[in-house]
């Protein structure tokens, strides 16, 4: 080494390496609790595509992490169910291995989403006894099976494709949509005196600055 050359400075280096070690043991959930996010996810193959990706694994770097990372993310991407939300046999054992290797977690956004959707107090107003009826089916299957993903996807396809909610829902969102589009005559009383108003404001500045 020429003396010329910037000096290293090894204390620092160490510092850092040090502390890297420590957020590295301390933290080893943490590069998987950066990604356990809010986010509501449509299909666990979606999830898992989200959270296997090695670049979740690279701040703080785990070498480990981005290997299984790496593995898992070109298996997920080999294995894409071909209908839709389903999650064939295959993605589920993927996600059993992403949750050993990986320390990720799945979330329970859908069946939040679910058990929202499906909740019979929505189809009160206005009452629909068929509604209700559906509703609390499906909101009974959709609390059984909580913890099972998989049986979640079948849910969310079968609850989305049922006439008697969907057409409850269309009617809910015409219904909204007209309260939306047509202005009550109370409105149209306020602005006509709003405008006569102004008017009268005008008319009386003119008349003064004439004067």
């Amino acid at each position: 080494m020429e003396h010329g050359e910037e000096n290293i400075n090894w204390e620092e280096i160490s510092k850092v390496m040090r502390e890297g070690k420590k957020s590295s043991e301390a933290g080893s959930g943490a590069d998987s609790s950066k990604i356990q996010h809010s986010k509501i996810y449509d299909s666990l193959y979606e999830e898992l595509l989200d959270k296997c990706n090695p670049k979740n694994f690279m701040e703080p770097y785990d070498k480990k992490k981005v290997d299984a990372a790496n593995l898992i993310y070109k298996a997920l991407l080999e294995s894409k169910p071909s209908y839709g939300c389903y999650s064939n046999q295959e993605i589920r054992n993927i996600k059993d291995q992403a949750v050993r290797e990986l320390g990720i977690s799945i979330s329970n956004s859908l069946y939040r989403k679910l058990i929202n959707y499906c909740d019979p107090k929505r189809f009160m107003e206005p009452y629909d006894f068929e509604a209700v009826q559906v509703a609390n089916e499906f909101y009974s299957l959709v609390e059984k099976s909580k913890d099972d993903i998989v049986e979640l996807e079948e849910l969310q396809h079968k609850i989305l494709r049922n006439e008697v909610i969907k057409s409850y829902r269309e009617k809910e969102h015409d219904n909204v949509k007209k309260n939306v589009e047509v202005p009550s005559n109370d409105d149209n009383d306020i602005y006509a005196w709003v405008f006569l108003g102004v008017v009268i404001i005008h008319i009386l500045l003119a008349y003064y600055l004439i004067r």
